[in-house]
C-alpha cells in the first residue's frame, strides 16, 4: 500500500514534467486509485436464520437438492404498493425477485437457495443488488423507506393460493447509495416479525403456508365442481319438440 501510494505521487510529480519519459507516466498513473461515478445500488441479503418454512400441514418446504440452487419451491422478496410502518401488507404486492419478477436477474429464487450450492428444505439465505435503472435489477423498485415483505410459496409456481408471507417494521428499503454499498440485513430472527395473515408467529419459528382461501378451492376440488355444475345443468336443458 505505501508503494502504490508512493507511485502516485512520484505519477503527479512526472507529470509536471513533460520532458520525463512519457511511459513511465502513462505506467505510474494507471496505478493510481481513480474514483469512478456509477450507478446507485441497495443490497438486500435475506437469511430465515432458525425459522422453517412449513406447508400448512408442517412439512418443510422443498428447496430440491441439497447442493443445487434455484430448484426448490418459490419464494419472492418484494413490498406491497401502499405498505407504510405498521400497515406493511396494505396494497397491492410487488416481486422484486423471484418466480413473475420484472428483475429476470433475480427471478430463479426458491427455497434451499443459499448462495453457495443449496441447503436445507424450509431454509432459506440469499442477497441480491438492485441497480437503479437496469434492466434487469433496476425494476419497480421502491422508495427509500418502504417496508419490505417476503413470500413463500408451497410449490413450484405463483398460481397456488398456499402460500404464507411475513413482514416487519425494521426491514425497509434503503435509499440506494453509489458503491461501496451497505447491505440491509432482513433476518427472521429479528424481533417484531409477522405475518400477513395476522396469526401469531410461533415461538419455535416454524412458520406455515396460510389455507387456501375460500373462494379458491384446491385444484381437484375445483374441477369436481365445474364437473357438477355442467352434468346438472346438462340434465336440466329442456328437449327439442
Amino acid at each position: 500500500m505505501r508503494i502504490h501510494h508512493a507511485s502516485c505521487l512520484l505519477s503527479a510529480t512526472l507529470s509536471k514534467h513533460p520532458w520525463l519519459n512519457v511511459g513511465v507516466v502513462f505506467i505510474l498513473q494507471a496505478m493510481c486509485p481513480v474514483k469512478t461515478f456509477g450507478a446507485a445500488v441497495t443490497t438486500i441479503f435475506v437469511d430465515t436464520g432458525t425459522a422453517v418454512l412449513e406447508s400448512f400441514a408442517g412439512v418443510p418446504l422443498s428447496g430440491g437438492s441439497p447442493s443445487i440452487d434455484h430448484d426448490g419451491f418459490i419464494v419472492q422478496l418484494g413490498y406491497h404498493s401502499n405498505a407504510t410502518v405498521g400497515h406493511e401488507f396494505d396494497g397491492d404486492w410487488i416481486s422484486l425477485t423471484g418466480q413473475g419478477s420484472a428483475n429476470t436477474a433475480f427471478a430463479q429464487s426458491t427455497v434451499g437457495d443459499s448462495r453457495i450450492n443449496g441447503t436445507s428444505d424450509g431454509e432459506f439465505f440469499d442477497e441480491w443488488s438492485f441497480v437503479v435503472g437496469d434492466s434487469t435489477k433496476g425494476q419497480n423498485l421502491p422508495v427509500a423507506g418502504k417496508p419490505l415483505a417476503f413470500r413463500f410459496f408451497a410449490g413450484t409456481n405463483t398460481f397456488t393460493p398456499l402460500f404464507g408471507e411475513v413482514s416487519n417494521s425494521l426491514w425497509l428499503w434503503p435509499e440506494p447509495k453509489e458503491p461501496p454499498v451497505e447491505t440491509r440485513f432482513l433476518y427472521f430472527d429479528d424481533p417484531g416479525l409477522k405475518l400477513a395473515s395476522g396469526k401469531p408467529i410461533p415461538a419455535n419459528l416454524h412458520i406455515k403456508t396460510d389455507t387456501a382461501p375460500p373462494f379458491l378451492p384446491e385444484p381437484a376440488t375445483f374441477v369436481l365442481v365445474i364437473s357438477g355444475v355442467m352434468s346438472l345443468a346438462s340434465r336440466r336443458r329442456p328437449r327439442r319438440r
